[in-house]
């Protein structure tokens, strides 16, 4: 499993909106500037984490992008799976993925399940509050 782009960059434009105070909207343009992102690239990872009901987004004068719920409801696992899609080891642990003929015999499928309820736990584990106050910590940490 390898994290894309999309998805690094998706926790880094929800970590943005998180450090925003509470409720203002903030412009894409803004957004793509303060995180290094091409306002392009941006513009197709925001519409997945709108669809995905984890941004709000308000068009025209005065619009933006704000998160839909507060920041300690976020798990980077949800986030990640709004732009990656299946997070699963392999093919036939990912969901709606056909039942493989060759599962009642594979001597690997217990180990790539153990690695997927890891991956799982591991990022369910975090909410994206946790991430900003680990950010702050070290953040002030560094500053020595």
């Amino acid at each position: 499993m390898m994290i894309s782009t999309k998805g690094r960059y998706a926790l880094r434009v929800m970590t943005g909106l998180a450090s925003e105070e509470e409720g203002v909207l903030i412009p894409l343009k803004e957004v793509a500037q303060k995180e290094e992102i091409s306002e392009k690239y941006l513009e197709a990872i925001i519409k997945g984490l709108v669809k995905a009901r984890l941004v709000i987004g308000m068009r025209g004068k005065g619009g933006g992008y704000r998160l839909a719920k507060p920041v300690n409801e976020y798990t980077i696992l949800e986030i990640l799976e709004a732009t990656e899609g299946s997070l699963a080891p392999v093919a036939c642990l990912e969901a709606g993925h056909k039942h493989c003929m060759r599962a009642d015999q594979c001597l690997t499928l217990p180990m790539w399940k153990g690695l997927d309820r890891l991956i799982r736990d591991y990022f369910s584990g975090i909410t994206l509050a946790q991430l900003m106050e680990q950010m702050k910590e070290e953040q002030v940490g560094g500053q020595d």
